[in-house]
């Protein structure tokens, strides 16, 4: 890769030390790779961690004069090209009065927004008042911009069509990016309508409010089952009125599926706009085959929100450090205030980004300290951001804020309303709300951070729906080459004042902390989903490695290293995607068929009787301890309204009066459901379902249409 003007060269010493490096890299690769293999059984930690050690000590040997290609620094001084300030200003009474027309617009809306319900008069004025504060902040030029670049091209494209035919011009870049992508969406498709095979309890409850909105509900916050934001049951009802999907599980599954792949491009412009193109392409690529976020991805639960909404959110939040432009801000805040819409983890990301912020702003001040003292130049290398000690940078990030704030106002108004079921679901986790704290505090707190940074390379999560248990979150070769950008970053950060690595790792750190805050409940840290909006990040570290190997490379052997590049990235990759299909579609999907109920098979028998011999109102479930969720039989039953329980058995007797044909669905171990069966339909016929996955065969008693006068005859008789 050609080195960019100005830059420090690679090599400073002799052509053996030159000749040495590429290997010494390698070898230090090969050994991470080697550790995190035995890391992996638990059992040759030792080994692993010595093995370890000696690959970072080469690896920084080794890339010790390496210097990431990033964009080229804003100048100081020149007009920031999208901002409303340089070109043609817009006057300052038009800005002002959209800034204060903004104003009684959001009173309405929140006013509108009561009683938990998008209503209609609410909904425009919260829409009309977005629309006015962001224009007050970047003014019309920018948006003038944009609606004539949109009309260029398309305009290209129209002709393109009318012409010669559609021809498509894209730079290596966007091709690469392009296949990356595909490759996301491989994993996040392939079979998704049977993998992963069954619903649990959540779904259930998921697919009851995703009925809701379909029938009229227009919640902001959806109470049920500890209560849940929005997002996802409007995105699901979506796919149902506007595609022939059905209320079912894999309805649920494409939305979160629709949603993780749109985190694959977004990581590109994260690792872009901090590390430079190579970096966001390979940060990508790893994100595509990432196991992690692959099994959240499909599960159908609002999980992938996360990682998407924090890529989004730390785009603009680094592109506004670099050059403190309005409209980065506000697309800052427009994106935070979305995602907080979305899943309960991103109520962390507000504090991660006033934490980056603050640190930015100590960063700054030390630097201009530092240069006052010694009348140096900068320590950061070729990353040179916008200033954060003057008021104009705190004046952009506080409209920003405000953006937020504005697309937050649902939840706002509602946290006014329920603040005790807003933080619900968060306090029972944090606090004894629903039970007493197992320890100190403290103790709890060090002991989760501890577990949850041990996720990524020794012991993972504990949830079979979302992980294979006590996994690693990380895959071999991805494993090893995060352990490689950490220690590449921190080393950086200490000799070489690089602050990328503080943004970095303060971001891992507090995207892990919905996690770790589970003090009540320290059996479920570390949790792969509420931590998953570290993914982006630790993508990064795991591309810097593989950076800075392609770099030395290139330095070390010259134009012709390019093909052996090629086929070591190649090589890379193609192992990361065999051991990640190998994982999520063999081995998670074994364990998640022994642990998860055939509430599908339970579904087309009483589906079967339905369209057979009765309805599907004489289909009843006998609950069972740690058995099927009733609803789950409903809902493959083609009914999410369905839930004929009988967790009674003295109920069976009112069920006796009752001449139509019925069927029982009853656990094969249990005896005192078949047995009061048997005694008030001794008519009954029972039988085993065979079921295609070993130990989840369940009974059905078939109960004929019957005079129960002519019975009572019979016993009497008898």
């Amino acid at each position: 890769m050609r080195r960019p003007e100005g830059e420090e060269a690679i090599d400073h010493g002799s052509s053996w030390k030159r000749d040495l490096r590429p290997v010494t890299l390698l070898v230090a690769l090969g050994l991470a790779l080697q550790a995190q293999q035995f890391l992996s059984p638990f059992d040759r930690v030792v080994l692993g961690v010595i093995l370890y050690a000696a690959a970072i000590a080469l690896f920084l040997w080794g890339s010790r004069r390496w210097i990431a290609v990033e964009p080229a620094p804003p100048v100081p001084g020149a007009p920031v090209p999208g901002d409303s300030s340089s070109g043609h200003p817009v006057p300052v009474a038009v800005r002002s009065g959209l800034g204060l027309l903004s104003l009684p617009l959001a009173f309405l809306a929140y006013r509108g927004f009561a009683h938990n319900r998008f209503s209609t008069p609410g909904l425009l004025a919260w829409i009309g008042a977005i629309v006015s504060y962001s224009l007050a902040v970047v003014g019309f030029l920018p948006v003038f911009r944009l609606f004539g670049r949109v009309c260029r091209r398309g305009r290209k494209l129209f002709e393109a069509v009318r012409g010669d035919g559609l021809k498509l011009r894209l730079s290596r870049t966007a091709l690469l990016l392009a296949a990356i992508t595909l490759v996301g969406v491989f994993f996040r498709v392939y079979r998704l309508a049977t993998v992963p095979p069954e619903m649990t309890a959540d779904h259930a409850e998921k697919l009851m409010d995703v009925y809701d909105v379909l029938n009229g509900a227009r919640r902001i916050f959806f109470p049920r089952n500890t209560g849940r934001e929005a997002m996802q049951f409007y995105l699901t009802a979506a796919l149902i009125r506007f595609t022939p999907l059905t209320i079912g599980h894999l309805a649920l599954k494409v939305g979160t599926a629709l949603v993780s792949i749109v985190a694959v491009p977004l990581t590109y412009l994260l690792g872009r706009s901090i590390y430079g193109r190579q970096v966001g392409l390979l940060a990508a690529a790893f994100v595509a085959l990432s196991r992690w976020h692959i099994a959240i991805s499909r599960v159908g639960l609002r999980f992938p929100f996360t990682p998407t909404f924090v890529a989004l959110t730390l785009v603009f939040l680094f592109r506004a450090f670099r050059h403190d432009r309005r409209t980065d801000w506000l697309a800052c805040g427009l994106a935070l205030g979305a995602g907080l819409h979305s899943y309960t983890a991103v109520r962390f990301v507000p504090l991660l980004l006033f934490v980056l912020t603050v640190a930015k702003g100590g960063f700054d001040g030390l630097e201009r300290l530092r240069r006052r003292r010694t009348d140096a130049r900068p320590v950061l290398d070729r990353w040179v951001e916008g200033t954060g000690l003057s008021p104009r940078f705190w004046g952009h990030a506080l409209l920003g804020a405000g953006a937020s704030l504005l697309v937050f106002l649902p939840l706002l108004r509602y946290w006014q309303d329920e603040p005790a079921m807003f933080w619900f679901r968060a306090m029972t986790r944090i606090s004894d709300a629903e039970r007493s704290l197992p320890g100190s505090p403290w103790q709890l707190l060090w002991g989760n951070l501890k577990d949850a940074l041990l996720m990524f390379n020794y012991r993972g999560g504990p949830v079979w729906v979302n992980t294979v248990p006590e996994d690693p979150v990380l895959g071999p070769v991805t494993g090893g080459l995060f352990i490689l950008g950490t220690a590449l970053l921190l080393w950086r950060l200490l000799f070489r004042g690089d602050r990328r690595g503080a943004y970095l790792l303060l971001s891992l750190f507090i995207l892990l902390l919905p996690s770790a805050l589970s003090l009540a409940f320290p059996e479920e840290n570390p949790s792969v989903v509420r931590a998953g909006g570290a993914i982006p990040v630790v993508a990064l570290l795991a591309a810097l490695p593989v950076h800075v190997l392609i770099e030395v490379l290139g330095d070390a052997v010259g134009p012709r290293s390019r093909w052996r590049t090629l086929v070591l990235l190649v090589a890379l990759f193609a192992t990361t995607a065999w051991l990640t299909y190998g994982w999520y579609f063999g081995k998670y999907v074994r364990q998640y068929r022994r642990a998860a109920w055939n509430t599908t098979e339970l579904g087309q028998v009483a589906r079967a009787f339905a369209d057979s011999v009765g309805d599907l109102d004489h289909v009843y479930h006998i609950p069972y301890p740690w058995w099927a969720h009733t609803p789950n039989i409903g809902i493959n039953a083609g009914d999410v309204t369905w839930n004929n329980a009988v967790p009674d058995l003295g109920a069976l007797q009112h069920h006796v009066a009752d001449r139509d044909p019925k069927l029982y669905l009853l656990h094969v171990d249990d005896r005192g459901a078949l047995n009061a069966l048997q005694f008030h339909f001794p008519m009954g016929q029972l039988r085993r379902y065979q079921s295609g996955v070993p130990g989840k065969d369940f009974l059905m008693y078939f109960v004929p249409a019957w005079d129960p006068d002519a019975l009572r005859e019979k016993l009497c008789t008898e």
